[in-house]
């Protein structure tokens, strides 16, 4: 959604208001396929713990961060982003593995979907 921000600025005759159009974001949709209604996606909690990425049978991996968590997904930062498979185990240290699949890349940082 478009909204009107002001924007002031000095002329020779005096001040003027400028109006900049902005793009106010709100929280991400998701589709239930199931029910064909749209849901809000499921709350993110912050959190800095390291995992590793293991992938080609158990034979691969590759350390990451994880920034947050959910339900049903979470945001990593791996060592190395170019050698991230696009599914995965990711295991944590201290607590159960999630089979993974790739979301979204942007950056260093990459978007998982718990299968």
């Amino acid at each position: 959604m478009l909204q009107a921000e002001p924007l002031r600025a000095s002329g020779v005759h005096g001040s003027s208001i400028l109006h900049r159009q902005t793009e106010v974001r709100h929280a991400p949709v998701v589709r239930d396929e199931s029910e064909g209604e749209s849901r809000p996606r499921s709350p993110r909690r912050r959190v800095l713990r390291r995992a590793l990425i293991v992938y080609r049978g158990g034979n691969c991996t590759l350390g990451c961060n994880i920034l947050n968590v959910s339900e049903s997904g979470a945001l990593l930062m791996p060592a190395a982003i170019l050698l991230c498979p696009s599914t995965f185990v990711l295991k944590l240290q201290d607590g159960p593995s999630h089979q993974c699949e790739v979301a979204w890349r942007k950056g260093e940082l990459i978007g998982v979907r718990f299968l």
